[in-house]
């Protein structure tokens, strides 16, 4: 189980290989058939870590929730990557 954990005010979840996720990080996962490849920001906005998705629909959702719609998702390290800076 993967419920969500606080780190001093910092809130994180774990993805699927079990590494922390929290505000600021970026995350990888796919949905679709054919698969659409999407790497996201992860936002912490009040109490709530927020996916952006820009560009997909819905453009957020709750980090908590995405699991159920899209399966595994991993915490990426997407620095140079052009998806990432949106």
């Amino acid at each position: 189980m993967r419920l969500c954990e606080e780190a001093g005010m910092r809130k994180f979840l774990r993805g699927d290989d079990g590494v922390p996720v929290g505000d600021g990080d970026s995350i990888e996962f796919s949905y679709g058939i054919p698969p659409v490849r999407v790497i996201a920001k992860v936002k912490q906005i009040g109490k709530s870590l927020v996916v952006l998705t820009p560009g997909h629909e819905p453009e957020q959702c709750y980090l908590r929730s995405l699991r159920q719609y899209v399966g595994s998702w991993y915490k990426t390290n997407a620095h140079n990557h052009p998806a990432a800076a949106k």
